[in-house]
């Protein structure tokens, strides 16, 4: 029988939604990140576009947030846990037609993401810039994912919900508040108001949708990669009450933090207090989440020298530790005022976008494919070129962007001002031009990788021959 056009594009296939959505995400990461070294180079050859307004940096900046919030990491945590959640809960995603339904809605969303902030179609307004019939788009994208996470959830055949599942269950709400807060098409807002509702959208995407996502693959993947070699089981979760201590600090205490972005302007004290101790008070919950990671690794610390994608969820979750330690340092008002306006907090968002967390989704992917396609990954050696470059890479951008950014704040206490200033910050963004040039060759590895894959999983099946997964991803039943 001839498939139709239905099933060829919205299957109601077993994790068929998990392959659309995660192998989508790798495409728009690879856009996204090149958006991103394109203003990396434009630091060092400013006249590169000269003449071109849709390639200035002011277009290209919101096209490189918005396509690596949206499209990269959003589209790569739902397809995550689209594969992850009916085997935790022991039932079929509710819909597969309708996950891959919203799927094609995501793609065309992150498609229009650089067409209309390219040509200028922007409200302004720092990572929430997109115009008002894109927020009611994802409004309702949202809204859908949000039903497939509850209604799969209601039809479990396992009582006990494992802590990854609230994970995602608060973050379909959180994230759905926090888009309708954030967003002038929905609350408008003038003034400082509008700074302060801006601020809580742009944190709160990173604490109660990034972070709260990521952290549930993370316990998600832990148990399964740490098991042995030869079969042996993967630890358990350390201890269960500290993955609830974070689970409900993280949504207690985030909430509240935005503000501190915006200490040196004229918002009600009370209000820069409370997102201080906000800040402070979010240790609490990192580090028992950071603490859980860490004791459930324990013991099998030597898979890290054959089990890939651990190399990449260890790497993530210490550098998101990392980052967490760094913001709450950096809400206090004394260490606030010496580096607000500095290269500093620009180093701070990517040590938790791409250190922390995009590096967790590497990990999912080169967990989830070779079990999505009953294939192993096309070149071992590549996952391995992908971790060391990326990692290294990472790390030298990281000090080069971080260390310009004392430069910077030393200059401005100093009294010296920014034309003088300038010159002297050359050398660290040619080195930090150098650094995004790498990362991004080995993220084009990546998505090399992905797609000799997926294309040696579709001859198997022409051929009716199945190839089971490799090391690089141990091939453990899942539960």
């Amino acid at each position: 029988m001839v498939e139709s056009w239905r099933d060829r594009l919205f299957p109601d296939t077993t994790d068929s939604a998990a392959k659309l959505w995660l192998t989508s995400a790798v495409v728009w990461g690879v856009v996204g990140m090149t958006f991103g070294v394109f203003m990396a180079i434009l630091f060092v050859f400013p006249e590169f576009t000269k003449g071109v307004p849709w390639l200035s940096f002011s277009r290209i900046r919101p096209s490189h947030v918005n396509t690596v919030v949206m499209s990269w990491v959003s589209m790569a945590s739902i397809g995550s846990m689209f594969y992850m959640l009916p085997r935790l809960v022991k039932t079929p995603l509710h819909s597969e037609r309708l996950a891959n339904i919203v799927g094609w809605s995501w793609n065309a969303f992150a498609l229009c993401i650089p067409l209309t902030l390219l040509n200028g179609l922007s409200e302004g307004r720092e990572w929430a810039e997109l115009i008002a019939p894109m927020d009611w788009w994802m409004l309702v994208n949202l809204g859908l994912v949000g039903y497939l996470t509850f209604a799969t959830v209601a039809n479990r055949k396992e009582p006990q919900l494992y802590v990854s599942v609230w994970y995602w269950m608060g973050s379909m709400v959180g994230m759905t508040l926090v888009w309708i807060v954030g967003n002038r098409t929905f609350i408008p807002l003038d003034g400082l108001n509008d700074a302060i509702a801006n601020w809580f959208y742009a944190h709160d995407v990173l604490g109660l949708w990034i972070t709260t996502m990521g952290i549930g693959i993370i316990y998600y993947l832990l148990p399964k990669l740490t098991a042995g070699k030869n079969g042996e089981p993967g630890n358990p979760v350390f201890s269960h009450k500290m993955s609830l201590i974070g689970f409900w600090g993280n949504f207690a205490f985030y909430t509240g933090i935005g503000a501190h972005h915006i200490i040196q302007s004229p918002v009600p004290e009370w209000l820069k207090a409370f997102a201080i101790a906000s800040s402070v008070l979010m240790s609490i919950p990192v580090y028992s989440a950071s603490a859980n990671f860490f004791l459930s690794t324990q013991g099998r610390w030597e898979n890290l020298a054959w089990n890939l994608p651990l190399r990449f969820v260890t790497f993530g979750w210490i550098m998101y530790a990392l980052s967490s330690f760094q913001g709450s340092l950096q809400a206090v008002r004394s260490i606030n005022w010496y580096q607000h306006f500095t290269g500093i907090v620009s180093a701070h968002a990517h040590l938790a976008m791409l250190g922390g967390f995009s590096v967790v989704l590497f990990a999912s992917i080169y967990y989830c494919i070779p079990r999505l396609y009953n294939v192993e990954w096309y070149s071992k050696k590549l996952v391995v070129v992908h971790f060391w470059t990326f990692t290294v890479s990472f790390v030298m951008f990281f000090l080069v962007w971080t260390t310009m950014g004392f430069v910077q704040a030393t200059s401005w206490v100093m009294g010296i001002n920014v034309q003088q200033t300038v010159p002297f910050l050359q050398p660290f963004t040619f080195t930090r031009m150098i650094a995004a040039v790498s990362m991004i060759f080995s993220v084009y590895i990546f998505a090399y990788n992905l797609l000799q894959t997926v294309r040696s999983a579709k001859r198997a099946q022409a051929t009716s021959r199945v190839i089971f997964p490799s090391p690089v991803a141990p091939a453990a039943a899942d539960d």
